[in-house]
């Protein structure tokens, strides 16, 4: 009697532990959720999409990790380079015969940057998706161009940029600097005025402040940058093109020593203007964010698979295309950490925001 006593106490006991256990469990995962985004959050939901998207992966309802296979317009001869070291002559694959008399073909290994010039832009349309995934995110994640002397402008965190300050590059007084994209915080284009003396001018049309000049000298102007002059619908905000920007400040044959665009998604209507009409030739430092995906910053648990879609992969590897044949050279790179997210291709750690620093070698 005595045993059976104590069973069902250890029983009961063990029951309401169990309970408990269950309790602060949910508690956890409740209060977690509802915590404002930051890096910590990032990383808690990109494990539970990494468990999901493993199960589907093991239903097979997702493609696994692939490395692409090309087939190259030309392949370039690493051994002849101009003054600025790149590539500018095309050589056939070697091909030798053997003692035997089999041919062996010797393929030259080329650079991410290599290998996105070797496809047309009309064979990006025809890759796969996990092909166009896997060249997008080695191109952006590679530097093309060595800047010996890199120095931060703003805060350490999301909101400053690196600049390039090689003799070569770096802004020297009488210096203009465009910056597009504020949300409230100025620190980049502050240090800029303040650092090295540009004129310095921020536009952002979501911000609710009239034009202005702040104590810093830094020129802020409610306005947006777009492919069009007008009002965008539906939030109303006026917008103008680069070229109109900078005839309406008087700048229109004046080089930018730097611009700055982090203009969440509207880059992908500027850049096609900007690049076409060739508004960049007179810009010497370009810096962007480039948003593949406009879900991945976000945390929303019935969104697990949050892979950019294949035609924003292909229209961003063109207009990557088109900034390299413009002479602009990437010389840092960033992954944002708030857009991090679990790829479907090998579930792994991957960006949907990258900072690109571009230098203009011509």
């Amino acid at each position: 009697m005595m045993r059976l006593i104590r069973f069902r106490t250890k029983a009961v006991i063990i029951y309401f532990c169990c309970l408990s256990l269950l309790f602060l469990t949910v508690l956890y995962f409740s209060r977690g959720n509802t915590q404002p985004k930051n890096a910590g959050s990032v990383f808690d939901h990109m494990a539970v999409d990494r468990v999901v998207l493993a199960n589907d992966q093991s239903q097979e309802l997702l493609l696994p990790k692939v490395k692409p296979i090309f087939n190259p317009v030309h392949n370039f001869d690493r051994n002849r380079k101009d003054k600025n070291g790149n590539v500018i002559a095309m050589k056939k694959n070697k091909s030798k015969r053997t003692r035997s008399g089999k041919v062996k073909t010797h393929t030259l290994k080329m650079s991410p940057s290599e290998r996105l010039l070797t496809v047309s832009p009309k064979k990006l349309s025809s890759l796969g998706h996990a092909e166009l995934s896997y060249l997008y995110h080695n191109y952006v994640d590679s530097k093309q161009i060595e800047c010996l002397d890199q120095q931060r402008f703003g805060k350490v965190t999301d909101g400053g940029w690196d600049v390039c300050a090689d003799d070569k590059y770096i802004p020297k007084k009488p210096c203009l600097v465009y910056s597009f994209g504020i949300g409230e915080d100025f620190s980049f284009d502050d240090a800029i005025s303040k650092k090295i003396g540009c004129e310095v001018h921020s536009f952002d049309p979501s911000m609710k402040k009239k034009d202005y000049r702040r104590a810093s000298g830094v020129h802020f102007h409610r306005l947006g940058l777009a492919n069009f002059n007008g009002t965008s619908q539906p939030d109303g905000w006026l917008m103008k093109t680069l070229a109109a920007i900078k005839q309406q400040l008087g700048h229109l044959k004046t080089k930018l020593d730097i611009l700055k665009i982090d203009i969440e998604e509207w880059e992908w209507k500027v850049l096609p203007d900007l690049l076409w009409k060739h508004q960049l030739d007179d810009v010497r430092q370009f810096l962007i964010e480039i948003h593949t995906c406009e879900t991945c910053s976000v945390y929303n648990p019935q969104l697990t698979d949050k892979e950019p879609s294949k035609q924003r992969y292909v229209l961003a590897l063109r207009l990557l295309q088109d900034i390299y044949k413009a002479g602009f050279r990437i010389y840092h790179t960033h992954r944002n950490a708030a857009c991090q997210y679990v790829s479907r291709f090998g579930l792994e750690e991957r960006s949907a925001c990258h900072e690109l620093h571009f230098v203009n070698i011509r």
